[in-house]
């Protein structure tokens, strides 16, 4: 009966500890910002997004979605499909394109706009994805080069 007792409590502290293991995964340190908008067409800029990981381990984001906003108009949702890989504590960049509504076309004349960025970051972990939210804002510059 004794070893009875003791196999119930070693199992019971067994699963304890490893149901701890098994936690929903959040990665803090991961954030997306704008750096850099080139304006290529009537209607069209090149924005350059720069990832910045402040982890010790290195970081691929497989996949991201990110809200963002010019001189307070909001553009269409960008959702990118191309994996970058952000190195531990450093930075990588990554270009995309987008469309720009008519209210900030007369804007890319000032040299520099003002930008809120709301990132959904999904981040492959073996068999789970892990999703890392972020939120910048800020001035970007306006490279000329239509």
């Amino acid at each position: 009966m004794k070893s009875l007792v003791q196999r119930l409590l070693l199992a019971s502290l067994l699963v304890l500890l490893l149901g701890g293991c098994a936690s929903n995964a959040k990665l803090g340190g991961l954030t997306a910002r704008l750096v850099n908008v080139v304006p290529t067409g009537a209607t069209s800029a090149k924005v350059t997004l720069e990832y910045s990981n402040d982890n010790l381990l290195p970081v691929g984001v497989s996949r991201s979605q990110h809200d963002i906003t010019l001189n307070g108009v909001a553009l269409k949702r960008v959702s990118i499909d191309t994996p970058v890989g952000v190195p531990r504590l450093a930075k990588a960049d990554q270009v995309i394109t987008v469309e720009l509504p008519s209210a900030t076309l007369s804007a890319l004349d000032d040299g520099s706009l003002s930008y809120q960025i709301q990132s959904l970051l999904f981040i492959d972990a073996g068999e789970d994805v892990v999703r890392s939210k972020s939120t910048a804002s800020g001035i970007v510059p306006v490279n000329a080069s239509r």
